[in-house]
């Protein structure tokens, strides 16, 4: 009997050992479950900051090659716009130098006018003459104005040539009043016509070819 209870507690301390054996394997596993957990999690989380890094440092990156980029673009423009400008201005430059010479080139023809003898009819015909070479180049050069000028400022001189050419006619006319009824009467007209042609030539190309 006494043999029996003996067994039984050995039996009984056994189990106990054993479940505390378990207990602490059990305890042991979870630990290491947990541990091996947080490892992963800490290694996910130092994976994503060195992601986010990696693309600060791409944003950071790009965005100065940017604004290089749009610094460039900017300077490519206005150097464009300067070439223009410039383009422009010479072209003008020539166009005004070009009108010039014509002016001494009408100048010059005119100088080889001369009258067939001294009749009125011949110093009116080669007047007439004179008058026909400034007109030419004065409408020649309101033509090339005319292409030219920006629409704001060719209907303003549109309108100031309208006005001179009131003013041409009308200076003509009361010059000849002066040989009303005369043989010099129509001689004056055509010579105040040629001589107020000439100098609006002058002024067209020395005030608007610049």
């Amino acid at each position: 009997m006494r043999k029996g209870g003996l067994f039984s507690t050995g039996l009984l301390i056994a189990f106990v050992f054993l479940l505390t054996s378990c207990d602490e394997g059990t305890k042991n596993t979870d630990g290491t479950s947990t541990e091996h957990q947080e490892n992963q999690t800490l290694a996910q989380t130092e994976q994503e900051d060195k992601e986010q890094e990696t693309e600060a440092e791409s944003a950071n990156t790009e965005t100065p090659v940017k604004e290089t980029s749009d610094k460039t673009e900017k300077t490519e423009q206005e150097t464009t716009v300067t070439e223009s400008t410039s383009d422009t201005t010479n072209k003008q430059s020539m166009l005004k130098d070009m009108y010039v010479e014509k002016i001494e080139e009408a100048r010059a023809e005119v100088a080889n006018l001369e009258p067939t003898d001294s009749s009125t009819y011949a110093l009116k015909k080669t007047e007439n003459d004179r008058w026909k070479i400034w007109d030419n180049l004065l409408n020649e050069t309101y033509r090339v104005l005319e292409e030219q000028l920006p629409p704001e400022e060719m209907e303003r001189l549109r309108e100031k040539q309208r006005e001179w050419l009131t003013y041409r006619d009308n200076s003509a006319l009361e010059a000849s009043e002066k040989f009303k009824g005369g043989t010099q009467e129509q001689l004056e007209y055509v010579s105040v016509l040629a001589n107020l042609t000439e100098e609006r030539c002058i002024e067209l190309v020395e005030g608007y070819m610049s």
